[in-house]
């Protein structure tokens, strides 16, 4: 029980944290569509996600629907990791040695 708390502590710091930086990105003028539009959209991609899952837990059981996640999360994942290497450098601020 305690690690559904967490989970969903851990869902709502990342869901405010993406929304404050959605929003310092916008004018004032872009905001509000721009935010219906992406709280429409986790909307949808939660329920999707969580109707899929519970098609492939019913039907397939718990394993497939593990490695079904995890093989999602790895393409998420090396999706950002190209995205990354296509980034230009920049200089990384470093504290002086004391």
């Amino acid at each position: 029980m305690a690690s559904l708390f967490v989970l969903g502590v851990g869902w709502n710091l990342c869901y405010v944290g993406g929304s404050t930086l959605l929003s310092d990105q916008l004018t004032p003028a872009e905001r509000p569509r721009t935010q219906g539009a992406n709280d429409l959209l986790v909307g949808l991609a939660s329920a999707a996600s969580s109707l899929g899952s519970g098609v492939i837990f019913a039907s397939a059981g718990y394993t497939v629907m593990a490695l079904t996640g995890a093989f999602f999360s790895l393409v998420i994942l090396l999706l950002a990791a190209t995205r990354l290497r296509q980034l230009p450098n920049t200089q990384v601020h470093q504290p002086a040695a004391s």
